[in-house]
Protein backbone atom coordinates (compact mmCIF):
# COMPACT_ATOMS: atom_id res chain seq x y z
CA UNK A 1 0.00 0.00 0.00
CA UNK A 2 2.88 2.46 0.54
CA UNK A 3 4.27 1.69 -2.95
CA UNK A 4 7.63 0.57 -1.56
CA UNK A 5 8.26 -1.76 -4.51
CA UNK A 6 7.54 0.91 -7.10
CA UNK A 7 9.89 3.29 -5.31
CA UNK A 8 12.59 0.58 -5.36
CA UNK A 9 11.87 0.07 -9.10
CA UNK A 10 10.84 -3.54 -8.54
CA UNK A 11 7.83 -5.13 -10.18
CA UNK A 12 6.14 -8.23 -8.74
CA UNK A 13 3.32 -9.87 -10.63
CA UNK A 14 1.17 -12.95 -11.01
CA UNK A 15 0.31 -13.81 -14.59
CA UNK A 16 -2.06 -16.36 -16.02
CA UNK A 17 -0.69 -17.98 -19.16
CA UNK A 18 -3.20 -20.50 -20.43
CA UNK A 19 -3.79 -22.80 -17.46
CA UNK A 20 -0.52 -21.92 -15.74
CA UNK A 21 0.15 -19.25 -13.14
CA UNK A 22 3.56 -17.59 -13.30
CA UNK A 23 5.17 -15.43 -10.64
CA UNK A 24 7.66 -12.83 -11.86
CA UNK A 25 9.83 -10.26 -10.14
CA UNK A 26 11.83 -7.71 -12.14
CA UNK A 27 14.24 -4.94 -11.31
CA UNK A 28 13.77 -1.63 -13.05
CA UNK A 29 17.30 -1.84 -14.43
CA UNK A 30 18.00 0.70 -17.16
CA UNK A 31 15.83 1.88 -20.03
CA UNK A 32 16.77 3.99 -23.01
CA UNK A 33 15.24 4.34 -26.47
CA UNK A 34 12.81 1.58 -25.59
CA UNK A 35 15.62 -0.84 -24.68
CA UNK A 36 15.37 -2.27 -21.18
CA UNK A 37 18.12 -4.18 -19.41
CA UNK A 38 16.90 -5.75 -16.21
CA UNK A 39 17.20 -8.71 -13.88
CA UNK A 40 14.19 -11.01 -13.92
CA UNK A 41 13.16 -14.13 -12.02
CA UNK A 42 10.12 -16.05 -13.23
CA UNK A 43 8.74 -19.38 -12.02
CA UNK A 44 5.55 -21.39 -12.09
CA UNK A 45 3.40 -21.35 -8.94
CA UNK A 46 0.58 -23.62 -7.87
CA UNK A 47 -2.25 -21.11 -8.26
CA UNK A 48 -3.42 -17.53 -8.00
CA UNK A 49 -1.25 -16.73 -4.98
CA UNK A 50 2.28 -15.47 -4.39
CA UNK A 51 4.89 -17.96 -3.14
CA UNK A 52 7.94 -16.91 -1.14
CA UNK A 53 10.12 -20.00 -1.58
CA UNK A 54 11.34 -19.22 -5.14
CA UNK A 55 12.54 -15.76 -4.00
CA UNK A 56 14.31 -16.74 -0.78
CA UNK A 57 18.03 -16.14 -1.08
CA UNK A 58 17.77 -14.11 -4.28
CA UNK A 59 18.96 -10.52 -4.73
CA UNK A 60 15.35 -9.38 -4.24
CA UNK A 61 15.03 -10.82 -0.75
CA UNK A 62 16.28 -7.73 1.10
CA UNK A 63 13.48 -5.57 -0.34
CA UNK A 64 10.67 -8.13 -0.57
CA UNK A 65 10.94 -10.02 2.72
CA UNK A 66 10.15 -7.06 5.06
CA UNK A 67 6.97 -6.21 3.12
CA UNK A 68 5.87 -9.70 2.06
CA UNK A 69 2.91 -9.89 4.45
CA UNK A 70 1.73 -6.40 3.47
CA UNK A 71 1.50 -6.98 -0.28
CA UNK A 72 -1.79 -6.06 -1.93
CA UNK A 73 -2.65 -5.78 -5.66
CA UNK A 74 -2.24 -2.25 -7.03
CA UNK A 75 -3.45 -2.76 -10.62
CA UNK A 76 -4.02 -5.45 -13.20
CA UNK A 77 -3.45 -5.81 -16.92
CA UNK A 78 -5.77 -7.65 -19.26
CA UNK A 79 -4.47 -8.16 -22.78
CA UNK A 80 -4.12 -10.64 -25.61
CA UNK A 81 -0.64 -11.51 -26.85
CA UNK A 82 0.54 -12.86 -30.18
CA UNK A 83 4.09 -14.23 -30.23
CA UNK A 84 6.58 -15.07 -32.97
CA UNK A 85 10.19 -16.27 -32.69
CA UNK A 86 12.65 -14.77 -35.15
CA UNK A 87 16.27 -15.49 -35.94
CA UNK A 88 18.45 -12.41 -36.33
CA UNK A 89 21.10 -11.87 -39.03
CA UNK A 90 23.85 -13.40 -36.87
CA UNK A 91 21.67 -16.11 -35.31
CA UNK A 92 20.24 -14.35 -32.24
CA UNK A 93 16.88 -15.65 -31.03
CA UNK A 94 14.36 -12.81 -30.69
CA UNK A 95 10.78 -13.03 -29.46
CA UNK A 96 8.30 -10.64 -31.06
CA UNK A 97 5.13 -10.02 -29.06
CA UNK A 98 2.13 -7.83 -29.87
CA UNK A 99 0.00 -6.96 -26.83
CA UNK A 100 -3.46 -5.40 -27.03
CA UNK A 101 -5.74 -4.73 -24.08
CA UNK A 102 -5.82 -2.43 -21.07
CA UNK A 103 -4.38 -1.56 -17.67
CA UNK A 104 -6.99 -1.54 -14.89
CA UNK A 105 -6.70 0.30 -11.59
CA UNK A 106 -10.06 0.51 -9.84
CA UNK A 107 -12.35 2.44 -12.18
CA UNK A 108 -9.44 3.84 -14.21
CA UNK A 109 -8.41 2.34 -17.54
CA UNK A 110 -5.52 2.88 -19.93
CA UNK A 111 -5.12 1.20 -23.31
CA UNK A 112 -2.29 -1.20 -24.16
CA UNK A 113 -1.19 -1.46 -27.78
CA UNK A 114 2.45 -2.33 -28.07
CA UNK A 115 5.00 -4.40 -29.90
CA UNK A 116 7.86 -5.79 -27.84
CA UNK A 117 11.09 -7.41 -28.95
CA UNK A 118 12.87 -9.59 -26.39
CA UNK A 119 16.39 -10.88 -26.89
CA UNK A 120 16.37 -14.50 -25.78
CA UNK A 121 19.94 -15.28 -26.82
CA UNK A 122 22.68 -13.94 -29.05
CA UNK A 123 23.93 -10.49 -30.00
CA UNK A 124 21.93 -7.40 -29.08
CA UNK A 125 22.91 -5.98 -32.49
CA UNK A 126 20.43 -8.39 -34.10
CA UNK A 127 17.68 -6.86 -31.96
CA UNK A 128 18.44 -3.45 -33.44
CA UNK A 129 18.45 -4.84 -37.01
CA UNK A 130 14.90 -6.10 -36.55
CA UNK A 131 13.76 -2.97 -34.67
CA UNK A 132 15.08 -0.73 -37.46
CA UNK A 133 13.37 -2.84 -40.11
CA UNK A 134 10.05 -2.59 -38.24
CA UNK A 135 10.46 1.15 -37.66
CA UNK A 136 11.06 1.64 -41.39
CA UNK A 137 7.85 -0.17 -42.31
CA UNK A 138 5.39 0.76 -39.57
CA UNK A 139 4.46 3.93 -37.59
CA UNK A 140 5.98 2.72 -34.32
CA UNK A 141 7.06 5.01 -31.48
CA UNK A 142 9.65 3.98 -28.90
CA UNK A 143 8.51 4.10 -25.27
CA UNK A 144 10.69 3.46 -22.22
CA UNK A 145 7.74 2.88 -19.89
CA UNK A 146 6.94 -0.67 -18.84
CA UNK A 147 3.39 -1.83 -18.15
CA UNK A 148 4.32 -1.83 -14.45
CA UNK A 149 5.41 1.82 -14.56
CA UNK A 150 2.26 2.81 -16.43
CA UNK A 151 0.08 0.80 -14.04
CA UNK A 152 1.71 2.31 -10.97
CA UNK A 153 1.22 5.84 -12.32
CA UNK A 154 -2.42 5.06 -13.14
CA UNK A 155 -3.13 3.50 -9.73
CA UNK A 156 -1.52 6.35 -7.80
CA UNK A 157 -2.84 9.11 -10.03
CA UNK A 158 0.67 10.47 -10.43
CA UNK A 159 1.03 13.79 -12.27
CA UNK A 160 3.33 13.96 -15.25
CA UNK A 161 6.99 14.40 -14.36
CA UNK A 162 8.27 17.97 -14.54
CA UNK A 163 10.47 19.13 -17.41
CA UNK A 164 14.02 17.86 -16.97
CA UNK A 165 17.21 19.82 -17.51
CA UNK A 166 20.44 18.10 -18.50
CA UNK A 167 22.24 16.47 -15.59
CA UNK A 168 25.97 16.63 -15.00
CA UNK A 169 28.03 13.86 -16.59
CA UNK A 170 30.10 11.81 -14.16
CA UNK A 171 33.32 11.00 -16.01
CA UNK A 172 35.15 7.88 -14.84
CA UNK A 173 38.81 8.34 -13.97
CA UNK A 174 41.03 7.96 -16.99
CA UNK A 175 38.16 8.07 -19.51
CA UNK A 176 39.43 8.53 -23.06
CA UNK A 177 37.82 10.78 -25.69
CA UNK A 178 35.62 8.02 -27.10
CA UNK A 179 34.27 7.16 -23.65
CA UNK A 180 33.46 10.82 -23.05
CA UNK A 181 31.60 11.06 -26.39
CA UNK A 182 29.59 7.95 -25.50
CA UNK A 183 28.62 9.40 -22.11
CA UNK A 184 27.72 12.74 -23.69
CA UNK A 185 25.41 11.13 -26.26
CA UNK A 186 23.78 8.98 -23.59
CA UNK A 187 23.25 12.09 -21.45
CA UNK A 188 21.56 13.92 -24.34
CA UNK A 189 19.29 10.97 -25.11
CA UNK A 190 18.20 10.79 -21.47
CA UNK A 191 17.25 14.48 -21.54
CA UNK A 192 15.35 13.99 -24.83
CA UNK A 193 13.32 11.06 -23.55
CA UNK A 194 12.71 12.58 -20.11
CA UNK A 195 10.90 15.55 -21.69
CA UNK A 196 9.12 14.04 -24.67
CA UNK A 197 6.23 12.37 -22.70
CA UNK A 198 5.39 15.65 -20.94
CA UNK A 199 5.39 17.55 -24.23
CA UNK A 200 3.06 15.04 -25.90
CA UNK A 201 0.79 14.87 -22.83
CA UNK A 202 -0.17 18.51 -23.26
CA UNK A 203 -3.13 18.36 -25.61
CA UNK A 204 -3.17 22.04 -26.51
CA UNK A 205 -0.93 25.10 -26.24
CA UNK A 206 -4.07 27.01 -25.21
CA UNK A 207 -4.58 24.99 -22.02
CA UNK A 208 -4.12 26.98 -18.82
CA UNK A 209 -1.60 24.42 -17.51
CA UNK A 210 0.51 24.37 -20.70
CA UNK A 211 4.20 24.28 -19.75
CA UNK A 212 6.55 25.39 -22.52
CA UNK A 213 9.58 24.13 -20.57
CA UNK A 214 9.14 20.60 -21.96
CA UNK A 215 9.62 21.86 -25.51
CA UNK A 216 12.46 24.14 -24.43
CA UNK A 217 14.36 21.25 -22.82
CA UNK A 218 13.66 19.00 -25.81
CA UNK A 219 15.18 21.61 -28.09
CA UNK A 220 18.19 21.93 -25.79
CA UNK A 221 18.63 18.13 -25.79
CA UNK A 222 18.60 17.95 -29.60
CA UNK A 223 20.97 20.90 -29.91
CA UNK A 224 23.41 19.27 -27.47
CA UNK A 225 23.02 15.93 -29.23
CA UNK A 226 23.90 17.44 -32.61
CA UNK A 227 27.20 18.64 -31.16
CA UNK A 228 27.95 15.40 -29.29
CA UNK A 229 27.12 13.15 -32.28
CA UNK A 230 28.69 15.58 -34.75
CA UNK A 231 31.88 17.55 -34.20
CA UNK A 232 32.61 15.96 -30.80
CA UNK A 233 32.28 12.37 -32.08
CA UNK A 234 34.20 13.22 -35.25
CA UNK A 235 37.10 14.63 -33.26
CA UNK A 236 37.19 11.46 -31.14
CA UNK A 237 36.81 9.19 -34.22
CA UNK A 238 33.80 7.50 -32.62
CA UNK A 239 31.22 5.63 -34.78
CA UNK A 240 31.66 8.01 -37.72
CA UNK A 241 29.90 5.74 -40.24
CA UNK A 242 26.73 5.24 -38.20
CA UNK A 243 26.57 8.83 -37.02
CA UNK A 244 26.64 10.16 -40.58
CA UNK A 245 23.17 8.64 -40.97
CA UNK A 246 21.67 10.71 -38.12
CA UNK A 247 23.16 14.10 -39.03
CA UNK A 248 20.40 15.35 -41.35
CA UNK A 249 17.46 13.88 -39.36
CA UNK A 250 18.76 15.58 -36.19
CA UNK A 251 19.16 18.88 -38.05
CA UNK A 252 15.57 18.71 -39.38
CA UNK A 253 14.22 17.72 -35.96
CA UNK A 254 16.03 20.65 -34.40
CA UNK A 255 14.50 23.01 -36.97
CA UNK A 256 10.96 21.75 -36.26
CA UNK A 257 11.38 22.05 -32.51
CA UNK A 258 13.02 25.44 -32.93
CA UNK A 259 10.10 26.80 -34.95
CA UNK A 260 7.61 25.72 -32.26
CA UNK A 261 9.82 27.08 -29.48
CA UNK A 262 10.10 30.45 -31.27
CA UNK A 263 6.32 30.82 -31.20
CA UNK A 264 6.24 29.92 -27.49
CA UNK A 265 8.77 32.66 -26.75
CA UNK A 266 6.90 35.14 -28.94
CA UNK A 267 3.57 34.44 -27.22
CA UNK A 268 4.99 34.44 -23.68
CA UNK A 269 7.51 37.29 -23.90
CA UNK A 270 7.15 39.45 -27.03
CA UNK A 271 3.41 39.57 -27.73
CA UNK A 272 2.39 40.91 -24.27
CA UNK A 273 4.81 43.84 -24.72
CA UNK A 274 3.48 44.59 -28.21
CA UNK A 275 -0.12 44.59 -26.96
CA UNK A 276 0.78 47.15 -24.31
CA UNK A 277 1.83 49.54 -27.07
CA UNK A 278 -1.46 49.21 -28.97
CA UNK A 279 -4.19 51.75 -28.29
CA UNK A 280 -7.20 49.50 -27.46
CA UNK A 281 -9.59 51.91 -29.19
CA UNK A 282 -7.62 52.45 -32.39
CA UNK A 283 -6.11 49.00 -32.83
CA UNK A 284 -8.54 46.55 -31.24
CA UNK A 285 -9.56 44.93 -34.54
CA UNK A 286 -5.91 44.61 -35.57
CA UNK A 287 -4.98 43.16 -32.19
CA UNK A 288 -7.72 40.51 -32.42
CA UNK A 289 -6.72 39.58 -35.97
CA UNK A 290 -3.06 39.30 -34.99
CA UNK A 291 -3.95 37.26 -31.90
CA UNK A 292 -5.86 34.74 -34.01
CA UNK A 293 -3.08 34.45 -36.61
CA UNK A 294 -0.39 34.09 -33.96
CA UNK A 295 -2.38 31.35 -32.18
CA UNK A 296 -2.86 29.52 -35.49
CA UNK A 297 0.83 29.68 -36.41
CA UNK A 298 1.84 28.50 -32.95
CA UNK A 299 -0.56 25.56 -33.11
CA UNK A 300 0.69 24.56 -36.57
CA UNK A 301 4.31 24.75 -35.37
CA UNK A 302 3.50 22.51 -32.42
CA UNK A 303 1.72 19.99 -34.63
CA UNK A 304 4.85 19.90 -36.78
CA UNK A 305 7.09 19.42 -33.75
CA UNK A 306 5.00 16.55 -32.39
CA UNK A 307 4.94 14.87 -35.79
CA UNK A 308 8.71 15.28 -36.16
CA UNK A 309 9.34 13.63 -32.78
CA UNK A 310 7.13 10.67 -33.65
CA UNK A 311 8.07 10.13 -37.28
CA UNK A 312 10.20 7.28 -38.56
CA UNK A 313 13.33 9.37 -38.91
CA UNK A 314 13.31 10.30 -35.22
CA UNK A 315 12.73 6.68 -34.20
CA UNK A 316 15.64 5.61 -36.40
CA UNK A 317 17.86 8.23 -34.76
CA UNK A 318 17.05 6.85 -31.31
CA UNK A 319 17.70 3.28 -32.39
CA UNK A 320 20.92 4.03 -34.29
CA UNK A 321 22.41 6.08 -31.46
CA UNK A 322 21.58 3.45 -28.87
CA UNK A 323 22.95 0.75 -31.12
CA UNK A 324 26.21 2.73 -31.23
CA UNK A 325 26.22 2.94 -27.43
CA UNK A 326 25.56 -0.77 -26.94
CA UNK A 327 27.49 -2.42 -29.75
CA UNK A 328 30.67 -2.78 -27.75
CA UNK A 329 28.91 -4.20 -24.70
CA UNK A 330 27.57 -7.75 -24.57
CA UNK A 331 24.33 -8.32 -22.69
CA UNK A 332 25.12 -10.20 -19.44
CA UNK A 333 23.77 -13.70 -19.27
CA UNK A 334 21.60 -12.96 -16.20
CA UNK A 335 19.84 -10.01 -17.88
CA UNK A 336 17.24 -9.69 -20.58
CA UNK A 337 17.07 -6.93 -23.13
CA UNK A 338 13.89 -5.87 -24.94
Amino acid sequence: PDHALAQARIGLRLRKDGRRWLQTVKSGGSAQAGLHQRIEIECAVSGKALEWAPLAGTEFEAVLKPVWQQLTPQFSTLFSRNIWLLTGPTGAEIEVAIDQGEIIAGKKREAICELELELKSGAVDDLFDIALALADRHPLVLDNRSKAERGDALARGLPRAPAAKAVDIALPKGADAQAVVSLAIENCLLQWQANEPGFHAQASVDDSDYDSEYLHQLRVAIRRLRVAAGAFAQAADWQSGALAEVKNPLRKLGQQLGAARDWDVFIEETWPLLQQQMDPLAYDALRVALQEEIALQRTLAHVGARAALRNREAQRVLLILNRCLLQAAATPADKKAD
